[in-house]
């Protein structure tokens, strides 16, 4: 059995969680998603023409996104985010258009493209964007026989990373991994791990909830005061 962690958590428990949709006037959409140490401000603009003919998708629009962060790995991110969010959003409804997305990595504690994640998919929804499915993003820290969830940076730092993107309806359906090292992407690290993932996944999307309950009701409170 794995020892205590630093923070006292037991290893498949998550870090605290906070998500404030709507925080930024000038965005049509926007969400700072807390886990932790790790706070992600995302905001949304659009869907509006691009201002490149060429950029246009004749049946779909396009979505952008911008990770604003010193990581080495954000171009990679950006481009693994991209392909999550466009598959999961409802691109048809907004042809010739472009989506953008840019992702502020306030701080950084670990487990950060799940965050990033979480914080774009609050963003959209507080945009109104429809979407098939939210997609859940949760980090596993491979430590044999153990897998520690929603590693913190220093752990990160002593151990390989395994990120799965579920279903949030399907917690059985994996749409995508990142592993911080392609030598733990093999079947039976993916598996063990979104065994494990599925089990907290609800969790994440429950917390969605609560925060679109949360907005809606400062907003009734804003009208009727």
């Amino acid at each position: 059995m794995t020892e205590a962690r630093p923070d006292g958590r037991s290893a498949n428990s998550l870090r605290p969680l906070s998500c404030e949709l709507g925080c930024l006037q000038a965005a049509d959409g926007s969400a700072l998603w807390k886990a932790g140490n790790t706070h992600v401000l995302a905001a949304v603009h659009g869907p509006i023409a691009p201002r490149i003919a060429m950029e246009e998708h004749a049946e779909a629009f396009r979505i952008q996104v911008v990770i604003q962060t010193s990581s080495s790995n954000c171009s990679e991110w950006e481009a693994f985010l991209t392909r999550i969010l466009t598959s999961c959003c409802c691109t048809q409804l907004y042809p010739r258009c472009i989506l953008s997305i840019t992702i502020h990595v306030l701080s950084h504690d670990g487990s950060i493209l799940a965050a990033a994640l979480h914080a774009a998919v609050s963003a959209l929804m507080d945009a109104g964007i429809e979407m098939r499915t939210l997609p859940v993003g949760v980090t596993c820290l491979l430590l044999n026989p153990d897998i520690l969830l929603d590693p913190t940076q220093v752990e990160e730092d002593e151990s390989a990373s395994l990120m799965l993107v579920l279903e949030n309806s399907d917690a059985d359906q994996i749409l995508a991994c990142y592993s911080s090292s392609s030598l733990n992407q093999s079947i039976h690290n993916i598996l063990k791990c979104s065994v494990v993932a599925a089990r907290v996944s609800q969790a994440i999307s429950a917390f969605w909830r609560i925060a679109v309950e949360s907005k809606v009701k400062r907003q009734c409170e804003t009208i009727f005061s």
